[in-house]
């Protein structure tokens, strides 16, 4: 269970596990404080990519896009620094 500063949140990794449809209607409005806090500390593409499919039922994205995406960009940079 990921824990905040001064919180507990529920538990991803059976959302994340489980097949597409899992998630209820009412249950992803307390899912965005603890995917962001998983972003936090792992990767912002990896958490993009394991909570891919609790935002697709969402309808919304827990992580901005845009940090996925910079995120992208700077691995492969670095990927390529590492390679030269």
């Amino acid at each position: 269970m990921l824990r905040g500063r001064n919180q507990e949140f529920p538990d991803l990794w059976p959302f994340i596990a489980q097949s597409k449809n899992t998630l209820s209607r009412d249950g992803h409005n307390n899912l965005r404080e603890p995917a962001e806090e998983l972003a936090n500390l792992i990767s912002q593409v990896l958490a993009g990519y394991l909570l891919e499919n609790i935002q697709e039922q969402a309808g919304e994205a827990f992580i901005d896009p845009a940090r996925v995406s910079e995120n992208r960009l700077l691995a492969k940079f670095s990927l390529a620094q590492q390679r030269h």
